[in-house]
């Protein structure tokens, strides 16, 4: 797809243990106006959280499949993650690295955005 962003958006992100913590975001060409809007229609997606890069094993793997929490608004080119409070109740770092990864229908895979998450630890439980 021509004129998309070579480069994944960083976006570093606060997440409240034990809360709901849901994220939207619009995908735009590189000359962000609303015609410019990447259509999402038939794309799927997935974001996974990591302690570090190089760490095998994620501590969430969220999708617009199996383990859902990734939604695709189509034309209206939104990304919404939603990560819920059991989800977060059951994290325990203090800072990790996260991905989001879109497949679109032609089966180009794009990194949208990565980043630090900071985990704001909770006190009631």
């Amino acid at each position: 797809m021509e004129n998309l962003p070579a480069k994944a958006n960083i976006i570093n992100i606060t997440m409240e243990q034990g809360a709901d913590r849901v994220i939207v975001l619009t995908w735009y060409h590189t000359a962000k106006a609303s015609a410019n809007k990447v259509d999402l229609t038939g794309a799927t997606a997935s974001m996974q959280i990591r302690t570090t890069v190089e760490d095998a094993t994620p501590l969430l793997t969220l999708d617009t499949g199996v383990n859902g929490g990734i939604a695709l608004g189509g034309a209206a080119a939104t990304i919404t993650v939603t990560i819920t409070d059991t989800q977060t109740a059951a994290m325990d770092f203090d800072d990790a690295v996260y991905d989001l990864v879109v497949t679109l229908s032609d089966g180009s895979k794009h990194r949208v955005a990565k980043g630090v998450i900071t985990l704001d630890k909770g006190v009631t439980r």
